[in-house]
């Protein structure tokens, strides 16, 4: 099995802003690892370098991973005219990574007018969870007439000490009957806003809009719409979308109240059943003690879960390390899954090749 990754540079030495002249080759970031091909490990995967220049997103990850914030920062805005979003994202987990709140939503307002789209979410430092315990509705796959029937039922019974969240994540298709009876159930409750949290919900509102133009006649999707966007305080998203309604169908829309808006959280993954190793922190030299707790936990699993979620950045000098280990670990012959980490992180994977090397499940674009 060959791994190809386009990292280009050969010592150790952070990638530069600006390319150096061309001299002597840099060192590859596997030089000094331990060979998976040695017969003492049993591997049969060997490293190549892939050809092709290094993209400026991949010169942008590994800038970040070397802790060059401003030299990243401009990159990232010099590539915000593409119609791949990607830097976009990159660029929002920097500001959330450095504190940047007010830019990040100058940031969030520039991507709603060009793309027409809810922008990702600000999420600062986790906070202390509430003492009343959450209730949890996973919606299905399938938002059908039995999913809306269990929606409505807890809706009902949400109570003044005990919030509910609807969790949308899993929610990857809606039907007629499912859409006009969760629009009547979301409407006719007393609580929306009040004791509610959702997460999920911006993926799944981009699912209804697929419905909604590929059924424009089904008057079910825009109601199902017109409820979310009223539970998510989106007023004039919903005000635009009850203008066009009612030209279409030539009856009156739901009306807009003022009613609080529902607490938009990040979606629990399905993969949070299985026992991960959760590291936290920038992973780099600094934290020795992280490779004894990995080699612990790789020794007792089989299927290697790393919940990434709360790493904000791995530096440049410990991506070689952590190669190296990824290797042995698909030496043995285990899985790996490499989960929650931000986009800054996961393009650093990517232009390292360790998606050949592991399951990447990064941090929802939300």
């Amino acid at each position: 099995m060959a791994l190809s990754f386009f990292k280009k540079g050969k010592d150790k030495e952070p990638p530069k802003a600006t390319p150096a002249p061309a001299a002597a080759p840099a060192e590859s970031p596997t030089q000094g690892l331990e060979s998976p091909n040695n017969p003492a490990q049993g591997g049969g995967i060997v490293v190549e370098e892939a050809g092709g220049g290094q993209s400026p997103l991949d010169h942008a990850a590994l800038l970040y991973a070397s802790n060059q914030i401003e030299d990243t920062e401009k990159i990232l805005l010099a590539l915000l005219d593409k119609e791949d979003r990607t830097a976009w994202y990159m660029l929002f987990d920097l500001y959330r990574v450095t504190g940047k709140s007010e830019t990040f939503e100058k940031l969030a307002v520039s991507f709603t007018v060009r793309f027409e789209t809810s922008p990702p979410m600000w999420a600062a430092a986790k906070t202390a969870q509430p003492a009343a315990p959450v209730k949890v509705l996973n919606l299905p796959p399938l938002l059908d007439a039995l999913a809306a029937g269990r929606l409505k039922d807890d809706l009902a019974h949400v109570g003044k000490s005990a919030p509910l969240r609807v969790d949308f994540t899993r929610t990857s298709d809606i039907d007629e009957d499912g859409a006009r009876l969760s629009a009547a159930a979301l409407a006719d409750s007393r609580h929306v806003g009040q004791h509610l949290e959702v997460s999920g919900v911006v993926k799944f509102l981009e699912v209804l809009k697929r419905k909604l133009n590929a059924s424009p006649g089904t008057g079910a999707f825009w109601l199902m719409q017109l409820a979310l966007l009223q539970l998510m305080g989106r007023q004039k998203e919903f005000e635009d979308l009850a203008v066009d309604y009612a030209v279409r169908f030539e009856l009156s829309p739901p009306s807009w109240d003022n009613a609080v808006a529902a607490r938009e959280v990040e979606a629990v993954p399905d993969e949070a059943a299985e026992e991960a190793c959760r590291l936290e922190g920038v992973l780099g030299e600094k934290q020795g003690d992280v490779w004894s707790k990995l080699n612990q936990y790789a020794a007792q699993h089989t299927r290697i879960v790393l919940d990434l979620s709360a790493v904000p950045r791995i530096e440049y000098a410990s991506v070689g390390q952590f190669m190296s280990f990824l290797m042995q670990l698909l030496g043995q012959g285990k899985t790996i899954v490499l989960r929650g980490q931000n986009a800054l992180v996961q393009q650093l994977f990517l232009s390292m090749g360790i998606s050949q090397l592991a399951i990447l499940s990064p941090k929802p674009r939300t």
